[in-house]
């Protein structure tokens, strides 16, 4: 994963003599300086205060690209307002700061409609469309969980 990230965005690794990762087109002039990762912690911000389930969620950061991992899950009963997840490692904040799009897949969903991972991204928060476009609603994953994987071009 990390090495084709890396041929991604164009770097190349190697070891120093002490165990450090350097990168760059010539591997021994610079070192990895821009390189995060660590948990984020989904939240509901469509307005609805539900408590989201959330397991394994995580983020990478390496140079411009952030890759978002993780699994949640949305409650029995909410409000019908349109699906928006906050908590976004402000670290991933995409490089267009509002409405910037991002891909990403859906790993696993027990949603019927099996919704595609097109998040449109604002700030720390995304919200999720179906396969035709349509934004989904709360009432469309209620009891539903998705594991997903979502791409950001940061800042």
């Amino acid at each position: 994963m990390i090495r084709a990230l890396a041929i991604l965005v164009g770097l190349a690794f190697a070891w120093t003599a002490n165990a450090q990762i350097v990168t760059s087109p010539n591997p021994s002039v610079a070192s990895m300086s821009d390189y995060s990762s660590g948990p984020w912690t989904p939240s509901d911000q469509s307005g609805a205060g539900m408590t989201l389930v959330t397991d394994s969620t995580t983020y990478v950061k390496i140079g411009k690209v952030c890759i978002i991992e993780g699994r949640i899950g949305f409650p029995a009963a909410g409000a019908a307002n349109n699906v928006s997840v906050g908590g976004l490692p402000a670290v991933c904040t995409p490089a267009a700061t509002a409405n910037a799009v991002a891909g990403g897949t859906i790993n696993f969903t027990n949603v019927g409609s099996n919704p595609t991972l097109l998040a449109v991204v604002s700030g720390t928060s995304f919200t999720l469309f179906t396969n035709g476009g349509v934004q989904l609603t709360n009432t469309n994953v209620l009891s539903k969980e998705f594991r997903l994987t979502l791409i950001l071009i940061t800042t």
